[in-house]
């Protein structure tokens, strides 16, 4: 199963481990070296520049579909590295900054646990949610789903599909 979402700017990524000496004893570490956060951390190589606002990086360009069925111009710089949560073994992940050349949007940072994804290919899936959000929202506010009157089990076996159904010949 892979998992495309959102990723927080100051998430903790890593570096992988590097490779221990054979002759060296005890457990093996799980991650290497703590990253830069995506955002608020500081680049000493980069005098003090910031990733998003980072120039000299490996910054790539490129228009995406989003939202309302427009074309977008992104630029985005992406990297594998391992995401680690207290408790838990750490996970290989590919993560995307994407920023707004235009600076019409914040800058956002998603992530694959498939490496072998394509950064724009994260992108891309990302935003095909969309249509999911949009149809669950509505629900919400013009059907009452997730309402009192749609708390039992057998409430909602009977009523959602009818609304949705309704919902969509009423609307389409």
């Amino acid at each position: 199963m892979t998992l495309i979402s959102r990723l927080r700017l100051d998430s903790r990524l890593y570096e992988f481990p590097e490779e221990q000496p054979s002759d060296k004893r005890g457990p093996k570490p799980q991650k290497g070296k703590r990253i830069t956060k995506l955002k608020d951390s500081v680049l000493p190589l980069l005098g003090g520049t910031r990733l998003v606002d980072d120039p000299t990086g490996d910054w790539k360009s490129n228009y995406i579909p989003w939202y309302g069925q427009s074309i977008k111009h992104i630029r985005y710089l992406t990297g594998i590295n391992l995401w680690h949560t207290s408790g838990e073994k750490p996970v290989p992940v590919r993560w995307v900054l994407v920023v707004d050349p235009e600076g019409k949007c914040r800058s956002e940072a998603f992530f694959s646990t498939d490496t072998q994804l394509s950064a724009i290919s994260i992108v891309e899936y990302y935003v095909l949610r969309w249509n999911v959000d949009v149809t669950f929202e509505e629900s919400r506010r013009h059907l009452g789903v997730e309402t009192q009157r749609q708390w039992s089990d057998k409430a909602i076996e009977r009523t959602t599909p009818v609304l949705f159904g309704l919902y969509s010949i009423v609307y389409a």
